[in-house]
């Protein structure tokens, strides 16, 4: 198959001209990754929709295919959230799928939290064995290990530990 049958066929199946279609691989290269994988799921619809009506036995073609056509249905169902867009700008994606990635991301970490279990005996010790107070195990941490914490969190850190270890709970 050459270009000009290949470019023929994917106008007539996607009914979209070659600029049309380079329009939305623009468009897709400016999207976040949310709207990317929704623009894939569609795909699979797509991809199998064209299989099983058209008898085209490139699988690369109806890939490629499904793959427009999946990213003009995006764009169409983003139209019908907003009627009032006829200029063609798609922006207001971007913010929606910004939005969502905000919403799916996955929480931090306690940064603070995990050092404190790493230097853990180390506070037991300056507690139970030196008799240090939090406020004294605070400066001992920003001195020593230049680590700035503050004496609430070491009373958290610490009350939670000796909680843990009266009812043989892992330490935190």
């Amino acid at each position: 198959m050459d270009l000009t049958e290949l470019t023929n066929s994917i106008n007539i199946f996607t009914m979209m001209s070659y600029g049309d279609r380079q329009k939305l691989l623009k468009w897709v290269a400016r999207q976040n990754d949310l709207i990317i994988l929704e623009i894939f799921k569609l795909k699979k619809n797509h991809f199998h929709r064209l299989k099983a009506n058209e008898n085209i036995n490139d699988i690369v073609l109806l890939d490629a295919m499904s793959f427009f056509l999946a990213v003009k249905e995006l764009i169409e169902q983003s139209k019908m959230i907003n009627r009032k867009n006829r200029s063609g700008n798609f922006g207001f994606l971007r913010k929606v799928g910004q939005i969502r990635a905000k919403q799916l991301r996955k929480p931090r970490k306690n940064i603070k939290n995990e050092k404190l279990l790493n230097l853990q005996q180390i506070v037991v010790d300056l507690i139970e064995v030196e008799k240090y107070s939090y406020r004294d195990v605070s400066s001992f941490m920003i001195k020593v290990h230049r680590f700035s914490v503050s004496h609430v969190k070491i009373g958290t850190f610490y009350k939670t530990i000796k909680k843990g270890k009266k009812n043989d709970y892992p330490n935190i």
